[in-house]
């Protein structure tokens, strides 16, 4: 009996022994497993042999690549369905004069079959008189970055026209900023001094009323010309049955708009002297915008209105073809052109930007490639550094976002002939302007590669405006060579690791 309790005792223990082995073994082979993996992955395992250097990954950097910077003026921008437009005209003390117009068109009131000038229901057949007392352009002003002007603020005079009739616009079209549409018959004209953020009011003769709306600007137009839209207006009334009546201008928009295609809204051209003048931000797509009819309705003693004043409005919202015109001269620059799309004008010095359609900068790497004859690398950041002339900021504040866009052959017509860096749109990419440093840095490591790669071409980068059709932001930059004895300059700054071959 007692050998029998010494053997099972024995057995216990010997079972629990293996139990604890077994634990025991398996842990040992995790760490081992582990070691053995970290192992392989360790820079004698083959990954990463073929980087330089091999005791060490901090990558190499150089920001001594040639950099050569020259002027083009940029293609024409689409300038309709902006988000805003521009109106007047400016003297830049360094990129000369500038002007900005506006075309556009108007709808009915209303809709198709509603005569906006009886939709009151105040004119009945028993109606004695309706007089037009007046007949209003309005265009409310808006704003970009909390700026509702760009350049000098002062008195200018604005000028309407009215488009030739043999204009017409399509809504699907895209209408570019060096468009010109014929036109010669001038509605009305006014000297203006905007009272951007005082409410406009406008009032009748012998009323008190005064209707008042956002801050805008009002143009008095002519009274006969309007005169005449109010007679198209009372004669289909009074002759409703008028076969013809679906097709005069007050009841179909289509007629309207074949009848009245739009106006032309510009700035008249005095002599300004460098830093004078400047261009307004205009907001047109809102409900007090418009061409607006202000009249008298006077029906008999006893009615329930003996005198009625009535306003209608042509209005002027996104389903209206609205386009922006620019003219820039760069004849008398100090960077003296270019003179034509073609032109390419070589500005080691300094590079000059321009929004609105106009000069922009083409920045080459031409020895670019040297960095990888020898050895393929691996581009970890690319930085084009760009300081601005400070000096030249003064009532012409810098574009808050500039853009590089890649070129894919060497000419300069800039949208037929462009691509979108890969780069853009991540949260590297910059392009703002750093108010601190004075500059602009964009980080472009995939486009870099790319060229490294023999994936693109590298004919070089334009250097753009942003949202350049709604705002007028310029500036001048060091060029690749920069300012004599200045060290500011455009530069390449390249971190990269180089591979063996």
């Amino acid at each position: 009996m007692t050998k029998f309790l010494k053997w099972k005792k024995l057995w216990l223990m010997n079972k629990l022994f293996s139990g604890s082995f077994r634990s025991g073994y398996l842990a040992t082979a995790c760490i081992i497993a582990g070691f053995a993996f970290y192992t392989s992955c360790s820079q004698d395992s083959g990954l990463g042999r073929n980087v330089l250097p091999a005791n060490s990954i901090s990558a190499n950097f150089v920001d001594t690549s040639t950099v050569v910077t020259s002027l083009v003026l940029e293609d024409t921008v689409i300038a309709n369905d902006a988000s805003q437009y521009l109106l007047g005209s400016y003297t830049d003390p360094v990129f000369g004069p500038t002007k900005a117009s506006i075309y556009t068109q108007f709808i009915l009131p209303g809709g198709d079959g509603a005569n906006p000038f009886v939709a009151s229901g105040l004119i009945t057949t028993n109606t004695k008189q309706v007089i037009l007392d007046s007949v209003v352009m309005a265009l409310p002003f808006g704003s970009y970055n909390g700026y509702n002007y760009y350049g000098e603020l002062g008195p200018q005079t604005i000028q309407v026209y009215a488009l030739d009739p043999k204009t017409h616009f399509t809504a699907d079209s895209a209408y570019y900023s060096s468009a010109v549409l014929p036109h010669k018959t001038l509605l009305g004209e006014r000297n203006v001094f905007p009272q951007m953020l005082t409410n406009d009011s406008v009032r009748y003769p012998s009323n008190t009323v005064a209707y008042v709306s956002n801050p805008r600007l009002t143009i008095p137009l002519n009274k006969a010309w309007g005169q005449q839209w109010l007679d198209a207006g009372l004669s289909t009334f009074s002759n409703l049955m008028s076969v013809s009546q679906n097709d005069t201008m007050v009841l179909s928009n289509a007629a309207f708009q074949r009848n009245f295609p739009g106006v032309y809204i510009t700035a008249s051209s005095p002599m300004q002297f460098p830093g004078q003048g400047g261009l307004w931000y205009m907001d047109p797509y809102t409900s007090v915008s418009g061409i607006i009819f202000y009249f008298r309705i006077i029906n008999p003693s006893g009615s329930t209105f003996d005198t009625s004043y009535v306003s209608t409005n042509f209005g002027l919202n996104t389903s209206c073809v609205t386009v922006s015109h620019f003219d820039h001269d760069y004849s008398k620059t100090v960077f003296n052109g270019p003179k034509n799309k073609k032109d390419s004008v070589y500005s080691p010095n300094f590079i000059y930007v321009q929004a609105m359609g106009g000069v922009m900068t083409k920045i080459d790497f031409p020895y670019i490639m040297n960095w990888v004859k020898n050895n393929k690398v691996i581009v970890n950041r690319a930085e084009v550094e760009i300081p601005v002339d400070g000096a030249d900021i003064g009532n012409f504040p810098v574009p808050t976002q500039l853009y590089l866009i890649g070129i894919n052959d060497t000419s300069t017509v800039a949208s037929t002939s462009t691509f979108t860096l890969p780069d853009q749109g991540s949260v590297y990419y910059g392009g703002t302007y750093d108010a601190f440093n004075q500059q602009y840095v964009f980080d472009i490591p995939l486009y870099i590669q790319e060229v490294f790669n023999h994936k693109t071409i590298p004919h070089g980068l334009y250097l753009v405006a942003g949202n350049s059709v709604a705002t007028a932001n310029r500036f001048v930059g060091y060029g690749g060579k920069g300012n004599g004895p200045s060290t500011k300059r455009l530069r390449l700054k390249l971190y990269y690791t180089p591979l063996k071959p």
